[in-house]
């Protein structure tokens, strides 16, 4: 988890799919990130002076992601911080405070696109229908457009071309084009060993207890260090390992 140094921030989290995909009928085939989470999060915050906004999400619905934009654009003193994927709407919750409050953690994939329709199996569409989808679709792109432009003083032209690729920008090109005003380091692998030794430890045993837990750091800072490493023996009764990486 990424620390801002203060000792007053709260963090909500914004991950996978905004909205939820529902069948014919309207019943929820794939949960998504809807307002209403949005909202919980941040009531269970209230007091604290500092919200930290964690986006990791590849979009999702225009609409779910435009009031949870205009939302999260209402809360004084919230920072957002796109992390490993900020994509389509995403972006746009991503960019809804102004750009002093936008953080992005090093490696983070950020993409920009024009908007798609996305149609449910089975579905079927006539010209006319097809038309109007057509337009409103457009719309949309102009709106994104829009958005896209007086969130970072872009070139309109820049912006449209950009969308139109659709590559992920870097972390980098971000802070230039006016995404973001920091690259936030990612987090660092941490490992963490949990021992148990024998119990009815003597003076003896907690030394090689000691000893034990000293070479076991070593390997773990050697494997970590993409280097060979060498077994070693342990007496030690249980040995948990949590290993976590960037990934």
């Amino acid at each position: 988890m990424l620390n801002f140094g203060g000792t007053m921030e709260g963090h909500i989290y914004i991950k996978g799919l905004i909205g939820s995909v529902r069948d014919e009928q309207g019943k929820v085939t794939e949960r998504g990130v809807e307002l209403a989470d949005v909202i919980s999060q941040v009531q269970a915050l209230k007091g604290i002076p500092t919200i930290i906004c964690h986006i990791n999400s590849e979009g999702g619905f225009v609409d779910v992601g435009k009031k949870i934009a205009e939302y999260i654009a209402s809360i004084p003193n919230l920072i957002t911080v796109a992390e490993d994927l900020c994509a389509s709407m995403g972006t746009e919750i991503h960019l809804a405070v102004p750009v002093e409050r936008r953080k992005i953690v090093a490696g983070t994939r950020y993409v920009i696109h024009q908007p798609m329709l996305s149609f449910t199996k089975g579905v079927s569409l006539n010209s006319t229908q097809l038309a109007e989808m057509g337009d409103d679709i457009l719309g949309t792109e102009k709106e994104m457009l829009a958005m896209y432009t007086k969130s970072t003083g872009l070139d309109k032209t820049a912006l449209d071309l950009l969308m139109k690729q659709a590559d992920p920008l870097t972390p980098e090109q971000c802070k230039q084009f006016g995404f973001v005003s920091e690259i936030l380091p990612a987090s660092p692998v941490k490992a963490v060993a949990l021992i148990t030794p024998k119990q009815k430890t003597n003076t003896n045993d907690m030394s090689k207890f000691i000893d034990e837990l000293k070479a076991l750091s070593t390997l773990v800072k050697t494997a970590l260090a993409g280097k060979e490493v060498k077994k070693i023996a342990l007496t030690c009764k249980m040995i948990a390992l949590d290993l976590t990486t960037i990934d």
